[in-house]
């Protein structure tokens, strides 16, 4: 005997074709119209995006939309698994028209999808990631790191597509530096040295690149070396009146760190200061603070900018 061919008959086959990858058949159903990439506005082309792994489903429900006289429009909901989650998720079900039927679109009982089923994603990536892409869909092209004073340096890539977890994977512009992920609240997920983050389309999340320890190595000892040339009387980007020419000799340097300051976890687009205290000979102790980020010249190359926290009045004496 055959089963009737329902709204909730449309809606699992509809579903099964998409848990499962077969996108090209789920398409027979409902089309997707814009499959564009562009300003940081991406479909996930199935042929150029493959998901890492498919959604389980939890449950489907097929009820009537609120407001409907003749039961001619159907609301899908589904639950399901991704990357461990439980998500939601929904589309539309209506009658098609007797006397227009939508041409080149396969329905069920005469049941059809009102529009294909897509998730969005929302990812903020730190604007010194060189690139980042899914599968052999570049989703993201970076700028390089700002020469100004204060960057707030980041981009936004919205993705759209069905629901799916994927790879992004991402270039940084300085290899060595660590990616720390965090989710919709802010909140700290998971950093490393990846190259790949994986998402579940509907999510949101942020991505950037912090330092790792051999960057703050490399900081302290180009710290040292500015402040030991500007006791020695030579021009240096970190000289206070207080300390110009006072004399190398002797001198200890001692880098003062905040315990709330993990450097592992500090953003690389962002200034910032370090302390220093300078202990001379006879005990007297001057404390300088050196203000640093980093900056990017017209050949790509990267390196640290120095400069000392001045108060206004040598500012302007400075000019």
């Amino acid at each position: 005997m055959t089963e009737p061919q329902t709204p909730e008959t449309l809606a699992r086959e509809y579903v099964d074709l998409i848990f499962t990858g077969r996108y090209a058949e789920a398409e027979e159903y409902a089309k997707v119209e814009s499959r564009t990439c562009s300003r940081g506005d991406c479909f996930l082309d199935p042929s150029l995006a493959t998901p890492i792994e498919y959604p389980q489903l939890v449950e489907l429900t097929v009820k009537p939309r609120s407001g409907e006289r003749n039961n001619e429009s159907y609301q899908v909901l589904v639950r399901y698994t991704l990357g461990g989650k439980e998500s939601w998720g929904s589309f539309t079900i209506v009658k098609q028209p007797e006397h227009y039927p939508t041409p080149g679109v396969r329905t069920v009982g005469g049941w059809m999808i009102y529009k294909p089923w897509q998730s969005q994603s929302t990812i903020r990536i730190d604007d010194v990631f060189a690139s980042a892409s899914v599968g052999d869909l570049e989703v993201y092209r970076g700028h390089g790191i700002g020469s100004g004073r204060r960057s707030y340096s980041w981009e936004y890539i919205t993705m759209r597509g069905y629901p799916a977890m994927y790879d992004l994977n991402v270039t940084k512009i300085a290899d060595r530096w660590l990616v720390l992920i965090r989710d919709r609240n802010n909140q700290e997920e998971d950093y490393g040295d990846y190259d790949s983050v994986p998402f579940s389309l509907g999510e949101e999340m942020s991505i950037e690149a912090v330092m790792a320890p051999e960057d703050y190595d490399e900081l302290y000892v180009q710290v040292e070396r500015e402040l030991r040339a500007c006791l020695r009387g030579e021009p240096s980007p970190v000289c206070t009146r207080q300390l110009s020419g006072k004399g190398e000799e002797g001198a200890v340097l001692t880098v003062v760190t905040d315990l709330w300051n993990r450097p592992s976890l500090d953003s690389v687009t962002e200034e910032d200061t370090l302390s220093v205290e300078v202990t001379f000979p006879d005990g007297r102790t001057e404390f300088v603070r050196v203000k640093w980020r980093y900056s990017q010249d017209s050949t790509g190359t990267v390196s640290i900018t120095l400069e000392t926290e001045l108060p206004p009045w040598e500012k302007e004496r400075r000019g």
